[in-house]
């Protein structure tokens, strides 16, 4: 079962989290004049910190890491949304396996899933991986599902598939369809169609297995 703590720490005052059920803990502070109140004007918010850094915790082991703009917690404390994502991790055995930013990010407690929403942003060692609009990391799978569109940067260049499915714990990419690959180095595009696709970002490689169709782009 997972583990749900929080902490907040607002000036010297850590009763502030009394009802407050997030996912994870908030482990710096703003300045004390934007510290966390409640809202007078928004029935829904019970509580409002600007700057925070959230921690979300799996079976006691970090899941996932984020820096946001803002953190604001509903009434009944069931959903929690992070504004202005300026840096995440995605953890695998507790260490940072991918970093990200994304507009906002959502913690429902009922699922347990974060969902990045808006402008999402992956990176690898450093390096652009995959940007997509909208991503749900859900840590009981080890499983990032991107339900829509979404771009795969590799050296040879740009992958678009219309959705997928990143297993963490395997470290592989999973899509069924088509996708297309634009090449970096000319203006050509390979498409390729098939069932179960699996590419592999250590090795950049893909793998398919089932019945499976290539395109290429002939320059005329």
């Amino acid at each position: 079962m997972s583990t749900r703590v929080v902490k907040v720490v607002v000036a010297a005052a850590l009763a502030i989290v009394a009802g407050l059920y997030l996912y994870g803990f908030v482990l710096n502070r703003p300045e004390p004049t934007s510290a966390g109140t409640r809202s007078g004007s928004d029935g829904d918010v019970r509580l409002h910190i600007s700057g925070a850094t959230i921690q979300g915790l799996a079976d006691g082991v970090t899941a996932w890491v984020i820096e946001a703009d803002s953190v604001r917690s509903g009434r009944r404390g069931d959903v929690t949304t992070m504004d202005g994502i300026t840096h995440g991790e995605i953890m695998r055995d507790g260490a940072p396996y991918l970093t990200f930013t994304a507009g906002q990010g959502r913690y429902t407690r009922r699922n347990e899933e974060l969902a990045l929403i808006g402008g999402v942003e992956f990176w690898q060692e450093g390096k652009p991986m995959l940007r997509t609009e909208q991503v749900i990391w859900k840590p009981a799978e080890s499983k990032a599902v991107v339900p829509g569109e979404a771009v795969i940067t590799t050296g040879a260049g740009e992958a678009t598939v219309d959705s997928l499915q990143l297993d963490v714990s395997a470290d592989r990419i999973h899509y069924a369809g088509e996708m297309l690959l634009k090449l970096a180095d000319s203006k050509r595009g390979v498409t390729v169609t098939g069932d179960n696709i699996v590419f592999d970002p250590t090795t950049e490689s893909f793998e398919s297995s089932g019945p499976t169709t290539i395109e290429f782009e002939l320059d005329e």
